[in-house]
């Protein structure tokens, strides 16, 4: 139902703009490029970075918007699929991001359906995790890892990028999930995407394991993606790796300094 729903208002969009691919905002977008310390507008996308505090932890906000969908991508390190990692600020010049935040490491995983800006690079299924899905529409949804074939996941729509690590942060009627088993729920810095509507997107990262910030649990971050207003959301790879670099620099505190990842999630320019 949920998905419908999603469908209905992407139906909207494209009748409105006449492609699946480009999306309208008024007033969001600039003529120039115009950068200050915590936001990026340009013709193309518009990033804001709003900074808060909830449950003893900081945390990241970038709203973005973006115009085109290939300004929102899947980058990898040292530029393939399971091509190694690198420290962030590397990983996101050399992927000419504007903003980046951790990916998740999903090459870690033996199996699991992982899209990336369109392409397929594995199509095999992962019980124990559920899959989230930006559809080519720009739409976001979680279907459930179980059983899920490669033909299901396309049944549903034409992926344009998966996140393969989890748990989803919603429920099916949008609300943030209430329980779950996930063996890391508890205190931890966290990575997270949020979907608001097409091309409408927040990107979140929290710090976490010092004194100062603690982090949060599962259910804490669950119920911040949805204050920020997201009606879908994701966990993604957390702990020393949670990340966010923005206009050239990482902005949040990560644990230990952070460390060397494997892939990002990144806005650009669109390609």
């Amino acid at each position: 139902m949920k998905r419908f729903f999603a469908l209905l208002t992407a139906m909207l969009l494209m009748a409105a703009t006449g492609s699946a691919q480009t999306f309208s905002f008024e007033d969001v977008f600039t003529q120039d490029i115009v950068i200050t310390d915590n936001s990026y507008t340009s013709p193309n996308i518009a990033i804001e970075i709003h900074v808060g505090r909830e449950y003893d932890a900081d945390y990241y906000a970038a709203e973005v918007y973006i115009r085109d969908l290939s300004s929102l991508r899947h980058g990898f390190g040292n530029g393939k699929w399971q091509g190694g990692q690198q420290r962030m600020s590397a990983l996101a010049e050399d992927l000419g991001a504007v903003l980046a935040i951790t990916g998740d490491n999903a090459h870690n995983f033996s199996v699991g359906h992982v899209f990336a800006n369109g392409e397929m690079l594995r199509g095999t299924t992962n019980n124990l995790r559920d899959v989230g899905v930006i559809f080519s529409d720009g739409v976001m949804d979680v279907l459930p890892g179980k059983g899920l074939s490669i033909e299901d996941l396309k049944l549903a729509g034409d992926p344009w990028l998966t996140f393969l690590f989890g748990p989803g942060l919603m429920t099916n009627e949008g609300g943030p999930i209430q329980e779950t088993n996930s063996k890391v729920r508890g205190k931890n810095p966290r990575t997270a995407f949020g979907y608001i509507e097409p091309g409408h997107y927040m990107l979140v990262v929290v710090d976490g394991r010092t004194a100062k910030n603690r982090g949060m649990t599962m259910l804490e971050l669950a119920l911040l993606m949805y204050d920020l207003g997201c009606s879908e959301a994701y966990n993604l790879d957390g702990g020393q790796s949670a990340m966010m670099w923005f206009n050239g620099k990482i902005v949040n505190d990560p644990y230990k300094g952070g460390r060397r990842i494997a892939d990002a999630y990144y806005v650009s320019e669109p390609r």
